[in-house]
């Protein structure tokens, strides 16, 4: 049993490979624009998007709660949120979703919230969750970006930043969380998450000295760097 993502433009036939048969048809999705899209193994779906671009980067799964699915997204124009829809400058934005698989076709979609530095471009590239139950979302920007009443200061032209939020606030739709910049003077490279039981880990490019928050990774400039969250 397994579920993935991507974007498709218009409608698109979802392929899977099934165990003992050749690539098969799941699923015919249809959209307006670059959709993103969130697929399992028993033919589940959930289309997230607008007439604009919109694509999932990842999703990650709760252990405590098989059926919740974490759902990264990068879009443009709108996405619904606790509040409504969600309205976003022509610039992207980021944005992280909760979904529940429902086991009768569709994953049913349960609340979203938005991470956006206005006028500049965001995106999500990573979702993760550890087992007490705490969402972590990676992602860029080119400016500062807030979340949660606390703020990552962009310090090059495109930095990292890391948030975080309960899976019970994101249900609820409170989108009350926490955010910290991966951030250099220079052009920083997308941030990917991993998870070890509670610790959490981001991996990035560093352009320049990197700092995590207000703290300095040593000898970090010009390379790859694993941070413990």
């Amino acid at each position: 049993d397994f579920c993935w993502s991507g974007a498709f433009d218009g409608q698109a036939d979802v392929l899977r490979i099934a165990e003992d048969a050749p690539i098969e048809s799941v699923a015919t999705l249809a959209g307006t624009g670059i959709d993103g899209f969130v697929l399992c193994s028993d033919d589940e779906y959930l289309v997230l998007g607008d007439d604009q671009s919109d694509t999932v980067a990842a999703i990650a799964v709760a252990g405590s709660d098989p059926d919740a699915l974490i759902i990264g997204v990068t879009f443009e124009g709108s996405l619904p949120t606790a509040g409504g829809l969600s309205e976003n400058s022509p610039n992207s934005a980021g944005y992280v979703a909760m979904g529940r698989r429902s086991k009768a076709g569709r994953i049913s979609f349960v609340n979203g919230c938005v991470l956006d530095a206005p006028d500049v471009a965001d995106t999500v590239t990573d979702v993760a969750i550890d087992n007490g139950d705490v969402v972590y979302v990676a992602g860029t920007t080119r400016g500062n970006l807030s979340f949660g009443g606390q703020t990552a200061v962009g310090r090059g032209e495109r930095d990292a930043f890391v948030a975080t939020i309960k899976l019970v606030d994101l249900e609820n739709g409170s989108c009350e969380g926490s955010i910290t910049s991966l951030a250099s003077s220079a052009d920083d490279g997308e941030p990917r998450l991993g998870v070890v039981e509670t610790a959490v880990f981001a991996s990035l490019w560093a352009g320049g000295d990197l700092y995590v928050g207000d703290n300095l990774v040593p000898d970090s400039a010009g390379r790859s760097v694993v941070v413990n969250l």
